[in-house]
């Protein structure tokens, strides 16, 4: 009998264990350019726009409306779908390569 393989769970598996034995880990720049970089909005396109923009060695500052970052994959995703420890995972990940978030600003409202 065939039995449907958890895929999910499986590569969930192997991400943990990576973090676990440090295989996941920051990579800052060797070499900073310089150049700052501002991304409106915390959501899966910010959050990959400032990890692959800081590992090029940019002065990366992401701002985010809601009082924690993530945007859609924390606000708008529900729990059993993604829990958020993952998101705070990736986020402590990135803030080691030297990304800065700053949140509960709504640029165009309180920062023209």
């Amino acid at each position: 009998e065939d039995i449907p393989v958890a895929i999910k769970t499986i590569e969930q598996a192997i991400a943990d264990k990576a973090y676990e034995t440090g295989h996941i880990r920051p990579y800052p720049p060797e070499k900073k350019t310089g150049k700052r970089v501002a991304i409106i909005g915390s959501g899966p396109a910010g959050m990959a726009a400032a990890q692959q923009l800081g590992r090029a060695g940019h002065d990366v500052h992401v701002y985010e409306r809601e009082s924690r970052p993530g945007g859609l994959m924390r606000y708008g995703i529900p729990d059993f779908k993604i829990e958020k420890h993952y998101i705070d995972r990736r986020i402590e990940q990135m803030q080691g390569e030297g990304v800065s978030f700053h949140c509960g600003i709504n640029v165009g409202v309180d920062k023209p």
